[in-house]
């Protein structure tokens, strides 16, 4: 995930004894957008494309994973301005 100038990023991450697991990490981009990424298994070298839902600024909520869209646009809530309001992002 490549992060630019002004993006946020959040991980949530499990301590399992000497354990730690991230299970999934969120970026809010300099756009306004939400994206929430989990870890995938992909063979050495390769880049299939990250699993992800994505809530942009305008209000399409989608999800894709390996390049495929898994969810078609939704038109949900635009996040503009004082946004107080809670949207369901996925069952992880």
């Amino acid at each position: 995930m490549a992060l630019k100038p002004n993006d946020v990023c959040y991980a949530v991450a499990i301590e399992d004894g000497d354990d730690l697991w991230v299970p999934l990490w969120i970026k809010r981009s300099s756009k306004g957008g939400i994206y929430v990424f989990w870890p995938h298994g992909c063979v050495e070298g390769e880049d299939p494309g990250s699993p992800h839902v994505s809530y942009h600024r305008d209000g399409t909520y989608h999800s894709k994973s390996y390049e495929q869209v898994t969810m078609p646009p939704q038109k949900r809530h635009p996040l503009l301005g004082d946004f107080k309001r809670c949207e369901h992002l996925g069952i992880f």
